[in-house]
């Protein structure tokens, strides 16, 4: 089977963490023979390859013209936009798959299909104007053409399948766009390596915890509300490191200092490959994905993975990954109250620890890579073996 990946960004070796989740499935896929080719929308033309993966940067209507010729049994779009900007506007690659009806997975991670608004309101900032411009082009203007656009895969086409990472970002996006999108979705999650991701036993390090988060104060990866809880909790032995890249260290540390906390927070500015990501666990004990909002929480799995118990806020995706109590803990929607409780608990009762841990590496194994892009896989070929018979 030959696919071609489109996707509005990719890993290269000047940005490596470019929609790093696409490389991982495409690399699964080689593996299983799937051979793929991947294409990236852009102002200029670009040819280059990353781990044996072929991949082209050129404007949309170029791209249309490469998918044109019939050498590619399905389609896989991930996260491709529509924009003003006709060299990047995903608008013609839709177009033409449509028209054609290709067989097609429309990968829908979150954002594509979210409300800034509604799902990301602390993003948008008054002071900023340019936060606010944003919004509106994204809720009013490019919504609007994603809603258009999936309208008519659902009214025009036989062969195009929506792959939704969690049920809940399926059910949000037909409560944006006012649509039935069951019968043509699956919901398949972001795989976990598992193998990458090896459980230990972090028992000793669990008075650490370790968050990976961008360092933007507030917002989507609720910075904050992190700080906020290591801040109620008064045993000075329990830190918290926060690791990440961001333009808004400075305002963490600061906020970190309002709450009289820089003795147990730590801030390491610093990006980490994905293969530097299960080292880094091995130094903790405790996962804490504080979030706002996610459509899964990927690095959370991969910490449930590494044998670390998380914790986290019952929000959004994250309740389809952790059933409090059971795999990890969850504390109420942006509130922290109950966070000295839960790492007491996790500090004093090795049962409930290792408990706790081996749920979350349970979990993780039953959304192994392996058998994530497997499922994706057969979903094309049937989707293939469909568009043949009509």
């Amino acid at each position: 089977m030959k696919v071609a990946v489109i996707t509005g960004r990719y890993p290269s070796h000047n940005a490596p963490y470019n929609h790093m989740f696409v490389h991982t499935r495409n690399q699964q896929y080689v593996k299983t023979g799937v051979s793929v080719k991947v294409f990236v929308p852009s102002g200029s033309e670009h040819r280059y390859q990353i781990d044996n993966i072929k991949v082209q940067q050129q404007p949309a209507n170029e791209i249309v013209k490469e998918i044109s010729d019939g050498q590619y049994d399905a389609i896989f779009i991930h996260l491709l936009h529509h924009s003003i900007n006709p060299t990047i506007d995903g608008g013609p690659i839709y177009e033409y798959v449509i028209t054609h009806d290709i067989p097609c997975l429309f990968f829908i991670h979150g954002v594509e299909v979210q409300k800034l608004s509604r799902s990301r309101p602390g993003d948008i900032r008054f002071s900023k104007p340019k936060s606010v411009a944003r919004a509106i082009y994204r809720d009013l203007w490019v919504l609007n053409r994603t809603r258009r656009t999936i309208t008519k895969i659902i009214n025009e086409t036989r062969n195009t399948r929506f792959v939704f990472v969690s049920e809940w970002i399926r059910e949000d996006a037909e409560r944006t766009f006012e649509l039935n999108l069951r019968q043509r979705s699956e919901v398949i999650h972001n795989g976990i390596d598992t193998e990458l991701f090896y459980f230990q036993d972090r028992w000793k390090d669990r008075h650490k915890l370790l968050a990976i988060r961008p360092l933007v104060l507030r917002g989507t990866y609720a910075v904050d509300l992190a700080i906020d809880a290591m801040s109620k909790v008064k045993d000075k032995n329990i830190s918290l490191t926060i690791i990440g890249k961001g333009p808004e260290k400075k305002d963490i540390l600061n906020y970190i200092a309002k709450r009289r906390a820089s003795s147990v927070i730590h801030v390491t500015d610093k990006f980490l490959a994905h293969s530097d990501i299960p080292t880094a666990h091995s130094h903790y004990g405790i996962y804490f994905a504080a979030t706002r909002m996610d459509s899964q929480g990927v690095s959370m799995c991969e910490a449930m993975a590494s044998g670390l118990p998380v914790i986290s806020f019952n929000t959004c995706a994250i309740p389809e990954f952790v059933n409090h109590n059971s795999n990890g803990l969850l504390l109420e929607r942006e509130n922290s109250n109950a966070m000295p409780v839960l790492i007491d608990e996790l500090l004093s009762n090795k049962n409930t620890y290792y408990r706790l841990a081996e749920g979350g590496r349970h979990t993780a194994e039953s959304i192994d890579i392996r058998h994530t892009t497997a499922q994706e896989i057969e979903l094309a070929k049937s989707t293939i073996i469909s568009a043949k018979y009509h």
